[in-house]
């Protein structure tokens, strides 16, 4: 199961030179010409984008082991006002996200009292819980704690406004991660939200992710550890003489990206 023959005809359209015999009952799945070219269309320029633009692929080497990341990487189309991560909720995967179209604006909630994640984890999973919650408080997501699309919270249809602060963007081109690909424990410090009319995403996640190879592998997060580094050394919370910020993203290996020591529990402690 999972072979593969007879590419060699549609490639170069000539007479077969040989003859497959099937030893038992056998299902297979016919790819006819025009979709078999559209498909390497699409893996091609797949292809160029992650050679473009993903950190470490000039360290990468393909072969009939090892094939190119582009062949198990899956696209995703969000569309805009989506959230791709969402600040103080971790990640149920490790991935890593290139943008292929469309723009990403990183926020983060100006009070934590907004973030329905903060409050719904230390209250009751029930519509009162966040329905009369004080000051202006977003929705939680539909089918969370009762929450549907036609509700709204208390302080909403009092004109409040959830506000909520972008540190930076990701463009066609860039590259984000969740925390767990670092692989860093603790929940997402910002939301990923679609600020353009959609966007589209090529994703590496689980083997498709560690299928890059220590060398790839090891750039890449280099790269995803100095972006995120740079990001948090934004935020009021990273800067020198604050206080330490318990709403962060739970994790105490996070401020320190942000002031340039290790993270906690990292080989450079020993």
């Amino acid at each position: 199961a999972g072979g593969a023959f007879g590419e060699q005809i549609l490639e170069r359209r000539a007479p077969r030179q040989f003859s497959v015999k099937c030893l038992e009952d056998t299902a297979l799945l016919a790819v006819d010409p025009e979709k078999y070219q559209v498909a390497k269309d699409l893996l091609r320029s797949k292809r160029e984008v992650f050679d473009k633009h993903l950190p470490g692929m000039h360290l990468f080497k393909s072969d009939a082991e090892h094939p190119h990341p582009a062949a198990s990487s899956t696209t995703r189309t969000l569309r805009q006002g989506e959230r791709l991560l969402v600040q103080g909720i971790a990640a149920a995967e490790s991935a890593v996200y290139l943008v292929e179209r469309g723009v990403l604006e990183l926020q983060r909630y100006r009070r934590s009292s907004a973030n329905p994640a903060y409050i719904l984890a230390s209250r009751p999973l029930n519509q009162s819980s966040w329905k009369s919650a004080l000051p202006s408080f977003e929705r939680p997501k539909t089918g969370v704690a009762g929450s549907r699309r036609t509700d709204e919270p208390d302080a909403a249809r009092e004109g409040e406004h959830v506000e909520q602060d972008t540190w930076d963007k990701a463009a066609e081109g860039d590259v984000l991660c969740t925390l767990e690909a670092l692989p860093l424990p603790g929940a997402e410090p910002f939301s990923a939200v679609v600020a353009s009319e959609t966007v589209q995403l090529l994703c590496l996640s689980g083997p498709a992710l560690t299928a890059l190879g220590p060398a790839t592998l090891k750039a890449l997060r280099a790269h995803l550890v100095r972006q995120l580094a740079t990001r948090l050394g934004r935020l009021p919370e990273c800067q020198p003489g604050a206080p330490p910020s318990s709403r962060l993203g739970c994790s105490r290996s996070l401020p320190s990206l942000a002031t340039g020591r290790p993270p906690t529990g990292s080989r450079d402690d020993a």
